[in-house]
Order: C-alpha cells, then sequence, then structure tokens
C-alpha cells in the first residue's frame, strides 16, 4: 500500500482532525508556559499552513503540526508533534 494511501486512511476528517490538534495545543505545558497569567483570546488554523496562530493578552504565537508517518499502517487517528515558533523564529519568517 502506498504511503501517501495509508496516511490518508489513518485520517479523521478534517475538523475531528483540527480539533485533536487544538486540544494538544490547549493541553501542552509550552503553551501554559507562554500564556502564563494572560487571557486566551483564540486559535485559528493558518490557510496554506499545517500551523496555528494562537492569540492571547501577552501577544501571539504560531505552532506548527509535524504528521508522523507510521514504518507500518496503523489504522487511526494521524498521529503528530507540535512545534512552537518563537518570537526569534517568526521575525526571521
Amino acid at each position: 500500500m502506498p504511503v501517501f494511501l495509508s496516511h490518508q486512511l489513518q485520517a479523521l476528517p478534517p475538523q475531528y482532525q483540527e480539533m485533536r490538534e487544538k486540544e494538544a495545543i490547549l493541553n501542552d505545558s509550552r503553551f501554559h508556559e507562554w500564556l502564563g497569567d494572560a487571557e486566551l483570546q483564540s486559535i485559528i488554523k493558518i490557510e496554506g499552513e499545517t500551523a496555528y496562530l494562537v492569540i492571547a493578552d501577552c501577544g501571539s504565537l504560531r505552532v506548527r503540526v509535524h504528521y508522523i508517518i507510521p514504518e507500518q499502517f496503523i489504522c487511526g487517528p494521524a498521529q503528530f508533534e507540535l512545534v512552537f515558533d518563537t518570537e526569534e523564529d517568526l521575525s526571521e519568517s
């Protein structure tokens, strides 16, 4: 089975995958460290990227989603890891 096909079979419908990714951001200790006592305003999916823009009273943060393609086919939701961009990363792009 081609890799792209097995990856497609693992994916949830887009709205559910997006929900899982946003929940992962909200539950990540790096997010809480960045947010501190500030109030979260919104988490917006960045069009054309596998990333989100997190907006809070303390500023904004880009969180990229890196999908992990398993070596063997595993049925279920797509696995991913989050990459939190620092302000230095954002100013360079």
